[in-house]
C-alpha cells in the first residue's frame, strides 16, 4: 500500500486538472425543491431553494450550474487565487446540514447559548436555529470561503423577518490554527470531513471545543463526488476526498492522550441532496435518503 502515500500528496486541484472535460450536470428532479428567485452574488447567479426543517420553511442560496461550472474552472486555472480558495463545495447544500439543523432544534435547549457552525457553507443549520431560536443568544455562521460568506448574508438579508436572534457571519479557516475557534457553547460541523488534511483539522478543532467543555454536533454524509466514474478513478478520490476516518483517528488519539474513551458515528437516515450538481461538487444519487454518521460530545 506505498503507493497509497503517494497518491495522498495529490492535492484536489490535481484531481481537478484529471477530470477536467468528463464532467457532466445531473439533476434529479424529484428530489428538487421549488425554486424561488435567482439573484447575483459577485456577479454570479444563484437560487433561492426553499428547505423544510420541521415546521420552519428557510430559505438558503445555492450556486446555480452555470455558476458552479465557472467558478470550478476558475478554481482549475487559478489554483489558489479563484473566488472560492479552489472550494467548490459549500456552494451547494449536502445532506448532513439537514441532520444537525433538525438535531439542533428538536432535540437541544439553546435557551441564552451562543450556537457556532463551522464550514456552513449554504449555512442551512445556522439560518434554522435562528429562525427556530428566539431566545438563542447568538448564532455564528463561518466559513472560509468567502464566497459562502455571501450566499449567507443573503439569504439572511431576503427572510429578516423571519429569523428571531442576533446572526453574524465571519471568515474562519478551521485548518488555520493561528485563530482559537470563535466563543461559543455549541459548536456545530456538517458535511465538512471532504479532504484528509481538513478531517485531522477538524478532529484538534473539535477536542479543542471539548476541553472547554462545550456541546458539539458533528455529521458527515456518505456521498462524494466521482461515483460515476472508473472504480479505480473513484477509488483514488474515495482515498483522497474522504476525511472521516481520518478525523476519527486523530480525535480518538486526543482523546486516549487525555484519558478519555474512544468515539464513533451513529448511522442516521438523512434526506438525499436537492437540486443540480456539476459532477465535480457531487454525482446523482437515485435515492431519496442517503446514511449520514452523526457524532455528538
Amino acid at each position: 500500500m506505498q503507493w497509497l502515500s503517494l497518491f495522498s500528496l495529490l492535492s484536489m486541484l490535481s484531481l481537478l486538472h484529471l477530470v477536467k472535460g468528463i464532467r457532466r450536470s445531473f439533476t434529479n428532479p424529484r428530489l428538487v425543491s421549488r425554486l424561488y428567485q435567482t439573484y447575483k452574488i459577485n456577479g454570479y447567479e444563484c437560487n433561492e431553494v426553499l428547505i423544510q426543517i420541521d415546521d420552519y420553511k428557510i430559505k438558503i442560496l445555492e450556486a446555480n450550474m452555470n455558476t458552479q461550472e465557472e467558478l470550478i474552472n476558475l478554481a482549475i486555472e487559478n489554483e489558489g487565487n479563484s473566488i472560492t480558495k479552489d472550494d467548490v463545495y459549500g456552494i451547494v447544500l449536502w445532506p448532513a446540514a439537514k441532520v444537525v439543523a433538525r438535531k439542533l432544534i428538536s432535540d437541544y435547549k439553546l435557551d441564552n447559548l451562543r450556537v457556532c457552525e463551522i464550514g456552513s457553507g449554504t449555512g442551512l443549520v445556522s439560518l434554522a436555529v435562528a429562525m427556530a431560536g428566539k431566545n438563542v443568544k447568538e448564532v455564528y455562521a463561518t466559513d472560509y470561503n468567502p464566497f459562502c460568506i455571501e450566499l449567507i448574508n443573503k439569504a439572511i438579508e431576503i427572510q429578516r423577518n423571519e429569523i428571531k436572534c442576533n446572526i453574524s457571519t465571519s471568515i474562519f479557516d478551521a485548518k488555520d490554527f493561528n485563530y482559537p475557534l470563535p466563543s461559543a457553547d455549541i459548536y456545530c460541523f456538517a458535511d465538512v470531513l471532504y479532504d484528509q488534511s481538513l478531517g485531522v483539522a477538524v478532529a484538534h478543532r473539535i477536542f479543542e471545543a471539548f476541553k472547554k467543555n462545550k456541546k458539539i454536533i458533528i455529521a458527515d454524509a456518505k456521498t462524494r463526488l466521482g461515483r460515476d466514474f472508473s472504480n479505480e478513478f473513484t477509488h483514488l478520490l474515495t482515498l483522497l476526498c474522504i476525511g472521516r476516518q481520518p478525523m476519527l483517528d486523530k480525535l480518538n488519539e486526543l482523546l486516549l492522550v487525555d484519558n478519555r474513551q474512544p468515539v464513533s458515528f451513529t448511522w442516521v437516515t438523512g434526506e438525499a441532496v436537492q437540486g443540480e450538481r456539476d459532477t465535480l461538487i457531487s454525482t446523482p444519487d437515485k435515492t431519496q435518503t442517503v446514511p449520514v454518521g452523526l457524532l455528538e460530545l
